[in-house]
């Protein structure tokens, strides 16, 4: 079964490269291209609606999307789901400090090419850290190496 990734990005071109990466190398992709579509999908995935996402990559600047607020909710409703924070603005020290203090998985330049090589290296981190649990229900993830289920709002 192929793994699923959202991609939360508001340039077309770069989505549409970054979709061909990821789907050659073996992922589902759902793509947001704004705040509302993000939130949406995201919404539609905790109802039940579609599954749920193995990883999520978000764009840090786009229409209608506060990264601040969107982490959190990714936190809160996709526990141990790795979150690929990318930007253009990468290089830029305050930006790092920002990203990095809202702790997502990785904080990487776009590079679109190594996208799917950088989720498969986040999910195997998350698996061996036993974070990664098998996903049962549009709302609850249970992590089989601790035998604890977590029910999510």
């Amino acid at each position: 079964m192929k793994k699923r990734v959202f991609l939360f990005e508001d340039s077309q071109w770069f989505a549409e490269d970054a979709r061909r990466f990821l789907e050659t190398g073996g992922f589902e992709v759902e793509w947001a291209a704004d705040g509302n579509a993000a939130y949406g999908l995201m919404q539609r995935a905790i109802k039940g609606e579609i599954p749920m996402p193995d990883a999520i990559i978000t764009d840090v600047n786009m229409p209608a999307y506060d990264i601040a607020l969107a982490i959190p909710h990714m936190r809160t409703h996709f526990p141990g789901v790795p979150v690929l924070v990318q930007s253009g603005s990468y290089s830029d020290p305050d930006m790092q400090t920002f990203i990095n203090k809202l702790e997502p998985d990785i904080f990487m330049p776009p590079n679109e090419a190594d996208f799917a090589r950088e989720v498969n290296k986040q999910l195997a981190k998350k698996q061996a850290a036993g974070e990664l649990g098998e996903k049962q229900g549009p709302d609850r993830f249970i992590n089989p190496d601790k035998g604890k289920g977590r029910e999510q709002p």
